[in-house]
């Protein structure tokens, strides 16, 4: 099956090929409602690369009216090939869930509404101890991200001291604790839709390994 922009780029052929059917089709020349008249092959002028039919035009009760049949053969063959040429679709990734801070970086902290700490005006805005604890996250900056949060010790008003994620030790990182539903300071995050069990298992695992930069 064809989806994405293969399936534009098909829909688009098959218009091309009918605009080629309606030029070809007969016409009643007395101008009434006699249904379609076969058209004199000779008069047809070939397409590039076909060569001049002289097959008997169709009559109209099968198939297109007034196309050859080796003319329809030749044009679906050619649609046939269009089709077998098209490359493969560009799907949307899933999140992979994998262990690593750039899989959490752009499938938790900056992308979507799950997770996304860089919504409203949290992590996303400049660093204030009262509205985001001093920690800033932008799209585009992982290595920053990182180093604004490993090993670091918070310097908001409310949580002041205490380690944002501390290497090999997610239970008593900040960012773990926060996810709670009672955290030790301030309110739950991220604010809104809660991560779902497998992408705190996802931070868990990182930075249980180390918390790396990876």
């Amino acid at each position: 099956m064809i989806q994405g922009p293969g399936l534009g780029r098909a829909a688009g052929g098959l218009a091309l090929v009918w605009m080629m059917v309606l030029s070809l089709a007969c016409s009643d020349d007395s101008g009434g409602n006699a249904g379609p008249t076969l058209v004199n092959p000779g008069a047809m002028q070939p397409m590039d690369g076909m060569q001049p039919s002289t097959t008997p035009m169709m009559d109209g009760t099968a198939g297109m009216p007034g196309v050859p049949m080796d003319t329809m053969d030749t044009m679906m063959d050619g649609m046939d090939t269009m089709m077998d040429d098209m490359p493969p679709p560009t799907m949307p990734a899933g999140p992979t869930f994998e262990p690593t801070f750039s899989a959490i970086f752009t499938e938790i902290l900056t992308t979507g509404r799950v997770g996304n700490c860089m919504f409203g005006a949290c992590h996303g805005g400049d660093p204030d101890p009262d509205l985001n604890g001093n920690l800033r996250i932008a799209a585009g900056e992982k290595d920053a991200a990182h180093a604004a949060m490993v090993g670091v010790v918070s310097t908001s008003t409310l949580c002041s001291g205490i380690t944002l994620v501390e290497p090999g030790n997610a239970a008593g990182s900040l960012l773990m604790q926060k996810f709670d539903d009672a955290p030790p300071c301030g309110v739950k995050m991220p604010i809104g839709t809660p991560l779902t069990p497998e992408h705190i298992e996802q931070i868990t695992t990182w930075i249980n390994n180390g918390a790396l930069n990876d």
